[in-house]
């Protein structure tokens, strides 16, 4: 069962028997480590008239866009497969 700490923003999903609470906060800030590395590797970030994070591949042809506010547990793992299609390189998750 989640602490009563938990806040509206919290996502909360099971994996096995566990339970896990994880912020959107979080997600946001790995969202910003990965857009970090991602122009470290010669990728431009910027973002969309609606404010979703846009990754251009340093080779000029390939575009992936991310959701604004990870609201979902899998997003931040599709948005580095999306980019691993591209040749980024995560040594994260």
């Amino acid at each position: 069962m989640p602490s009563s700490t938990a806040r509206p923003t919290d996502l909360l999903y099971t994996t096995g028997s566990r339970v896990i609470l994880s912020t959107v906060a979080a997600a946001k800030k790995e969202l910003k480590e990965i857009a970090r590395e991602a122009e470290r590797q010669g990728w431009r970030v910027g973002k969309t008239k609606k404010g979703h994070p846009q990754f251009f591949a340093p080779d000029g042809e390939n575009i992936v866009t991310a959701a604004g506010t990870p609201s979902d547990h899998r997003s931040i793992d599709n948005l580095i497969a999306r980019l691993r299609r591209y040749g980024f390189k995560w040594k994260g998750r």
